[in-house]
């Protein structure tokens, strides 16, 4: 079976399971959200061994079940993430093996994965949570499809070769055309707030897949896993989505809240 055909495949029966996902929400989507955050941090940490980096997953995975119990139990994830520091603390002071350098490479993993995945958890049932999707997704699409039309200039050669200025240039535009037929149809005015956002999260976006281009580089791995025959990991797929949940999800809960 050619790549393209298991790609396809993937793609099809994931758009069904998402569709699912994002229609119920309540607990199947944070189930869900726990799902894929913990197969992430698996991921990471199974990437960073590669150089000499051990992080724990036992803990790991004790921080996203802290960050599940406080979106599902308390609908805070800053008490979560309190809490995860806290322990950090201890764990630091209680075992030698546990650098100080140990610290902050905890503390972004968890920020980068699990706490900025719990943010959708905010945006159940509205018009948001769509808008994230087509944000990350078409100016994926549009970056891809603009740079094999009319890529010349690279945009950053060492980290992503086929990465073109004219593709990063096409997913803006891309996801600014989407976004104003998004919000036509929801029949939301979309505002000069919403252009300038739109143009961050498009941003913000390639910078997520360049960042994940980066630790892949770094670490000598092609993709972060198989457990998505034709894409590779769930951060290969999703690595460009994280900081756009992050960045919409807080923007609603300050802004529109």
């Amino acid at each position: 079976m050619s790549n393209f055909i298991k790609r396809t495949i993937t793609a099809v029966i994931g758009i069904i399971i998402f569709a699912l996902i994002l229609t119920q929400g309540g607990y199947l989507l944070k189930t869900a959200l726990f799902v894929l955050s913990l197969g992430m941090l698996w991921e990471i940490r199974n990437s960073l061994k590669n150089i000499e980096i051990d992080l724990s997953f036992p803990l790991l995975a004790l921080f996203n079940m802290i960050l599940f119990l406080a979106i599902s139990v308390y609908n805070n994830l800053a008490l979560g993430f309190l809490s995860i520091l806290f322990i950090l603390i201890i764990v630091f002071v209680l075992l030698d093996k546990v650098k100080l350098a140990d610290l902050g490479l905890y503390s972004l993993v968890v920020t980068y994965i699990p706490f900025s995945i719990f943010q959708l958890a905010h945006l159940d049932h509205t018009i948001w949570m769509y808008w994230i999707w087509i944000l990350a997704f078409g100016t994926d699409t549009f970056a891809y499809l603009t740079g094999m039309l009319f890529g010349k200039h690279k945009l950053i050669p060492k980290l992503s070769p086929k990465k073109s200025i004219e593709g990063a240039l096409g997913g803006i535009l891309g996801a600014l055309v989407l976004s104003w037929a998004y919000f036509q149809y929801v029949n939301v005015n979309y505002n000069l707030t919403l252009v300038l956002l739109t143009l961050m999260a498009s941003v913000v976006s390639q910078f997520g897949d360049l960042f994940a281009s980066k630790i892949k580089r770094i670490t000598g791995i092609k993709d972060y896993g198989k457990i998505l025959p034709g894409h590779g990991g769930f951060l290969d797929r999703f690595d460009s989505s994280i900081p756009v949940i992050a960045l919409i999800s807080i923007f609603v809960q300050v802004m529109i809240k």
